[in-house]
C-alpha cells in the first residue's frame, strides 16, 4: 500500500498486520513479516498447537486422553473434499482404533455406504460436491433410518440445525473441529 495517490488500486488503513499481531501473541506465537518493493510481502506465522494423533493417550494432559474413546467397534464412512480437514479427522480417530473409510463427494459416499456392509456411522461435511450432505443424508435415510449420520459443518445456526435434523441428520459437530466436541459426538452415537 505504497500508492498514496488518490486514484490508488488497494484500499484499507493498514490495521490488518497490527491485529493479526496481536492475535498471534495472544495466542503465543509469532509473526514475521519480509517486503520487498515491487515484489510483495511474505509473512511466517508460528503458533504452539496441542498435537492430537497416535500419542494421544500418552500426554500428560488427563483431560485430552481421557476424552479419547474407544471406537474400535465403529467402522465410520467420512465425507470431505477439503484436504485439511481429512488430516484433522485422520488424526483425531486415529487413537480411538476406529475404522475409517473416507469419500470426497456426495457420489461416493453413497456407492462406498451400499457396498459396504460394516460401515456403523457416517460423518458428512454438509458442503461435499457433486451430491451435497442433505441430499446424500436423505436418500441414506430411504435405505436406513437408524445408522448414525452427522453433519460436519460451519453452519450452524437455529435455522440451519433444524434443516440438518428434519433431512435426517443424528447430530451436528460445528466446525472448526474442537477435539472434545468431536470426541462427545462421535463416542455418543
Amino acid at each position: 500500500q505504497t500508492d498514496e495517490s488518490t486514484t490508488r488500486q488497494f484500499s484499507g488503513v493498514g490495521l490488518g498486520l497490527a491485529i493479526c499481531d496481536k492475535i498471534v501473541k495472544l495466542m503465543g506465537g509469532s509473526i514475521v513479516a519480509t517486503s520487498r518493493l515491487g515484489k510483495g510481502s511474505e509473512f511466517h506465522l508460528t503458533l504452539p498447537m496441542p498435537v492430537i494423533g497416535e500419542h494421544v493417550r500418552h500426554l500428560g494432559d488427563n483431560r485430552l486422553s481421557d476424552a479419547v474413546p474407544n471406537l474400535s467397534h465403529q467402522h465410520i464412512l467420512y465425507a470431505e473434499d477439503n484436504e485439511n480437514n481429512v488430516k484433522i479427522v485422520q488424526q483425531l480417530l486415529r487413537p480411538t482404533e476406529a475404522i475409517l473409510e473416507l469419500a470426497i463427494d456426495g457420489k461416493q459416499v453413497l456407492a462406498l455406504y451400499r457396498k459396504s456392509k460394516s460401515v456403523t456411522m457416517i460423518v458428512l461435511d454438509v458442503e461435499i460436491p457433486l451430491i451435497d450432505g442433505l441430499q446424500v443424508c436423505e436418500r441414506i435415510r430411504q435405505e436406513n433410518k437408524t445408522i448414525p449420520i452427522i453433519a460436519l459443518t460451519s453452519k450452524v445456526s437455529k435455522e440451519d440445525q433444524k434443516k440438518y435434523f428434519n433431512a435426517g441428520f443424528t447430530d451436528i459437530i460445528e466446525k472448526p473441529i474442537m477435539f472434545d466436541n468431536f470426541y462427545d459426538v462421535i463416542a455418543s452415537n
